[in-house]
Parts: C-alpha cells; structure tokens; sequence
C-alpha cells in the first residue's frame, strides 16, 4: 500500500500485515490473543487429565535467544499450552513474517489492574530461581 503526500513524488510504503490467531517463530507456536484473551484463558482454570493446570509461558527475545543455548527451554516453549507474545523483539520479529502481534502479552500487565484477585488465586507461577534470590524476603 503506498501513502501519498501533498507532493506527489514522494511516497511511504507501508506494508500491510496479517493478524493471525496462531504463529510460529524459532519453531515456537506463539498465541496471538489479545490482553483480554490471555486473562479470560487463565481465568478459567483448564486441566489436563490428572489434574495438571495447563501452562502458559510468555515469551520475549530472551527467550528465543536462550533456548539456543539451553535446549530445555525451548522444549519447555514448544510444550506449553499457550505461548504469548512479550515485548518489541517478539513483535518485530513477527513482522519479518508479515504478521501483526495483537497485544504486549506479558504478566506483569496481565496480573493488575486486569485480573481480579479472585481469578489470580488459582493461577499457578513459576519463577525462575536467579529472579526469586533477588526479591526481598
């Protein structure tokens, strides 16, 4: 789609993107769900059976750039329930493929002022450990 401005010869090309409801990037399976979206699927609790809560991870340019070197952690992506896109570098990133991330998933957005304390009390977190040794005690 080209722009035109008051003088003719100059254009901006823009590109126009998809939105779609699933990607892939790094052969992760990115949920693309807006903040909304995210909140309703944790709000509601799923199991597997067993009783094992599903996982959803968020996942930023860290991320991808880590599980390189720590193949667990990309195992870890590739088999969690729901991946949600964090940050500029996950968005920018999708934009090389010519997609459009909805929303900035991320959990610290997604825990207030979005959720209600009721729906965060199920909620399951793991923290990595290097990130738990520096909060206060």
């Amino acid at each position: 789609m080209t722009t035109p401005f008051a003088d003719s010869r100059i254009t901006l090309s823009t590109p126009i993107l998809s939105s779609p409801r699933y990607l892939k990037l790094f052969g992760v399976g990115i949920d693309n769900d807006s903040m909304e979206e995210a909140v309703d699927w944790a709000s509601r609790g799923r199991t597997h059976g067993r009783g094992r809560g599903q996982v959803g991870v968020f996942a930023n340019a860290h991320s991808f750039d880590t599980m390189w070197s720590h193949p667990k952690l990309g195992e870890a992506l590739r088999s969690a329930d729901r991946v949600f896109p964090d940050g500029v570098g996950v968005r920018l990133a999708a934009k090389q493929l010519g997609v459009a991330i909805t929303a900035n998933v991320n959990g610290t957005d997604m825990l207030t002022p979005r959720a209600s304390p009721s729906e965060v009390n199920h909620w399951g977190f793991w923290v990595p450990s290097p990130v738990l040794r520096k909060l206060p005690q």
